[in-house]
This record gives structure tokens, sequence and C-alpha cells, in this order.
């Protein structure tokens, strides 16, 4: 019994919100949620339902009735209703409060009051797999980002959604577990540095795409991640925070900035304290390649794109479309000025790639002809631009621009036109390798020139030439939906993953 109980508080957890509570434009019944409880992290499952019953029904009974009512049972409507569904045997009974135990809670009490026991519910548990994969279509996991050593360009570190942080140090032929008893396990991104001795690695806790996990801040560690500690910037998973990204000045290796769903913070004393210096809530932050001052910033709210010119501190909107609904920003070394950004419409697809020549000011568009965001050849329409989307400009060539969404493009021509570079499902005529769909994100090793993807099969490497190779084999870092085991054949397992 205590093993299972054991199991269903981690399953328990790991599903609070999941899939509800991510930034979705379609929710707009969320406004109706009293804003105390939202500020506090005291909301209940009796808010959630008040909220969204009573949209509901001014939907169904609004002027614009038909088309507004199938909106909202098109896109919400189920996933509420599941979400529901799950949380109504699990909250309190009488108040209808959500659990504030985490799995990683009940297993420090379990190590307490359970020191000495030798029985098998204390023995450790061994991976049965899958542990290996050929890459292309089949995968092992989600992962949301990589990072590199700035010492040894064999080094890499990976996060995954739901899996924790892995490192290989040798390219990716092998990988080894970092971290697996940090109290959450997504990692959402990774800044590594080096100042001499081994690396040292601040992790963006949670997962930013799904919400798959809650973040529990910036973790650190000064020992090329053999061990980990808290920084200034700590939550606890039930306060529903998200860190998006973790930005390190490239002056000084002890200012980093952490763009958050509570506001930019930054550290000027390498993580031990941290402030709020805005309350926008950015989803992606880069700087403009030289400078330490200028920062390029998309919003995680309504896909806008910002600039600042005084380290974070003040800034200014350069373009807001009322279409958009999520943003990515790329920039090159090749050329300091130029700044691309991939932006989603409301149905996930395409709205258009933007570029701008003036260090952020100013943005054209400069294609918008195929859905690079579908799931075909780009004559599709809709996508995943609200939980797949990616953009990286080739260091040494401003022209040459990657983009990912369920597939991934490629532009050699600062963005006019755009051919596939990789297909989730099969190659066209030998045009393009298959590579597992779903990107999170494309990013240079600077010191190779090696274009690398992390996407929900695991992690590719693509250099000079044509070809994407998977490095992902042995990262155990699979989401395992459903296991069913043989009646009649021994041995026998099934399982659903992602």
């Amino acid at each position: 019994m205590r093993k299972k109980w054991f199991v269903k508080r981690i399953f328990f957890f790991v599903f609070l919100f999941a899939g509800l509570n991510h930034n979705s434009y379609a929710q707009e019944w969320k406004n109706n949620l009293p804003q105390n409880k939202v500020k506090n992290h005291t909301l209940t499952l009796k808010d959630y339902q008040k909220a969204f019953y009573s949209y509901y029904k001014k939907a169904k009974v609004g002027e614009t009735k038909g088309a507004k009512e199938n909106k909202v049972k098109d896109e919400t409507w189920e996933k509420f209703k599941r979400w529901e569904w799950y949380w109504e045997t699990r909250v309190d009974p009488v108040s209808g409060a959500f659990p504030r135990t985490t799995a990683f809670d009940v297993y420090q009490q379990y190590l307490k009051t359970h020191s000495n026991t030798t029985n098998q519910n204390s023995q450790p548990w061994k991976n049965r797999g899958p542990v290996k994969s050929a890459g292309g279509y089949a995968g092992l996991g989600r992962i949301n980002c990589v990072a590199f050593s700035p010492v040894d360009t064999n080094v890499l570190y990976v996060g995954s959604a739901s899996g924790g942080v892995w490192k290989t140090t040798n390219g990716g032929a092998n990988w080894t577990p970092l971290g697996d008893f940090n109290n959450v396990l997504g990692v959402s991104d990774i800044v590594v540095v080096n100042e001499g001795g081994d690396d040292i690695i601040y992790l963006a806790t949670g997962d930013k795409d799904h919400w798959d996990t809650r973040s529990v801040g910036v973790l650190k560690s000064t020992d090329g991640g053999q061990s980990w500690h808290t920084t200034g910037l700590q939550w606890e998973p039930w306060q529903d925070y998200a860190v998006y990204r973790l930005l390190i000045d490239p002056e000084d290796n002890s200012i980093l900035y952490a763009a958050t769903n509570n506001g930019l913070y930054k550290t000027t004393d390498a993580g031990q304290n941290w402030n709020i210096i805005n309350n926008l809530h950015f989803r992606d932050l880069e700087f403009q390649p030289g400078s330490n001052t200028r920062i390029y910033g998309a919003s995680a709210q309504d896909g806008a794109i910002y600039y600042s010119e005084d380290a974070g501190q003040t800034w200014t909107k350069a373009i807001d479309n009322a279409d958009n609904r999520w943003t990515e920003l790329a920039v090159t070394a090749d050329s300091a000025n130029v700044v691309y950004a991939v932006m989603a419409n409301a149905n996930g697809g395409l709205l258009g790639i933007y570029r701008s020549k003036d260090a952020g000011q100013t943005y054209v568009l400069v294609f918008n002809k195929l859905n690079l965001l579908g799931s075909g050849y780009g004559f599709d329409s809709g996508g995943q631009g609200w939980y797949d989307l990616s953009i990286a400009v080739d260091p040494q060539d401003a022209n040459k621009v990657f983009v990912g969404g369920i597939n991934t493009w490629m532009s050699e021509d600062g963005g006019k036109s755009w051919k596939l570079s990789s297909y989730w499902k099969y190659s066209f005529n030998g045009q393009n390798d298959v590579v597992h769909a779903d990107k999170h994100e494309l990013v240079y090793q600077s010191s190779t020139n090696a274009l690398f993807e992390c996407n929900d099969g695991g992690i590719y490497k693509k250099d000079y030439g044509k070809h994407w190779t998977y490095i992902g084999s042995g990262l155990i870092v699979s989401q395992i939906y459903r296991l069913g085991t043989s009646a009649t054949v021994k041995g026998e397992v099934i399982t659903g993953l992602q």
C-alpha cells in the first residue's frame, strides 16, 4: 500500500494544472478568476469552475453565439472537462483546495522515517527502458534545451520536460543524468560558464512549453553538475511560476537575467540575490551581439517584440501584431544589427517571418507564403506554434536561417524563400532527412558552427552538410502515459510514451 500511495502522489502532483494553466490565448475565461487569489496562489477548483462556466454561459447566449460557442467548445471545453474530472476526486472535498505537497516532499519525509528500512520498498528502482533509439521518426523523449561547455566542445548539457538534466563528455555518444534528486526534474533553460575550474551551471527549472512540471526557480552547480543548490530565485511548485529564459551578460558572468511569468529578474552576484527589474513577461530574450546593454525581448502574453537600451531597466515596444500569439527571436554575430522573429498565429500556424536591420527598432515581414509551422509541406493550415516554435541564425552567415515547428525549414536568402531541412515522417525523394517532430529549440554552438535541435524525440546535430544526426540515444527522459502487461506472455510489456 505504501508504494502505491507514493506513486499516486507523484502522478497526483505532476498533473497539477497540467494542460490548463500554460499561457493559452484561447482561455479568456481565466480573466474571470478572482485576481486576489491568483496573486496569492490560493485558487480552488471551485474558483476555476465558477470562472469557466460563467464565461461559457455568456458565450452561449451572447451576440456572437454561434462562433463564440464553437470556439469555446472546440478549443477549451474538452480540455477543461478532462482537467475538471481528474481533480474532482483529488482536491480537498470541502474547500476545493489543491494539494501543496510534492512528490519530492513525500520522498524526503519517507527517508526521514524509513532510514533503516531494508524491505523491498526501500530498494532502488531499475530502469527497464526504452534507453536506445536510432533517431529519425522514433525518439526517447522531449528535450527542451541544450547548452555547451565553454572549454570543451564535446561537453553538452540538455534539459528535459520532466526527466532532469543530462551531460555528455563525448559529443552525445554517452549521457549521464545530473540532479536526479532535485525537487523538480523539468528544465526550461541552461546557462554554462567556466572560470578556470569545473563548469558552473544555472538551471531554469520547470517546463516552459507545456508546463508538465512547475518551477522552483533557478538552481546552480559549481562542480559541473555533480551537486546542486538553490539560488536567491526560488519558489514552491504550487505557486505556479515558470522561468522561460535565462540570459547571461556577455561581459560579466555574475550578471544573469531570468524571464518569468512573474516579471524580469536580474542578479548581479551570480545568483545569490535576484530583483525584479521589470514587470513584463518575456518568453524569449537575446542580447545584441557585441553589446551587454541592448536586449531584445518577446512577450509571453501577446508575442509583441520589445527592445531595451539600458540592460533591461526600461523597454520600448517595436512591433505588436494583433494576430500574433507567440514569438521567438534570433540574432547573429555576422551582422549585429539584424534580428529575426518567427511569429505564430491564433491557429498555431505561421503568421510570418520578420526581420529587423536596425537593431530591433523596426521589423519588416519577409515571408508568409507557406505555413512553415504545419505538419505538411507548407500548404496546410494551423500548427502547434503555441507549443513548438524555434528559430536560429548562422553566426557566420546572417542570411542562413532555420525555423522549427512540427518540421524544420531552412532559408539561405535572409528568409525570402524556404525549403524543408527535415520532415517528421518521411523523406521527399531524399531531399530532406527524417527527424522527430515538434521543435523546442534550435541553437548554434558558436565554437564549432554546428546546429543543434531539441525536439520531442531528443536531440539532433547538423554540421556543415545537409544531414541531421541523432545524438540522443541513452537519454532516459521518456514521458510514459500508459503501461500494460500481457496476461499470457511472461515479461511482455507495451507502453505508450512521449
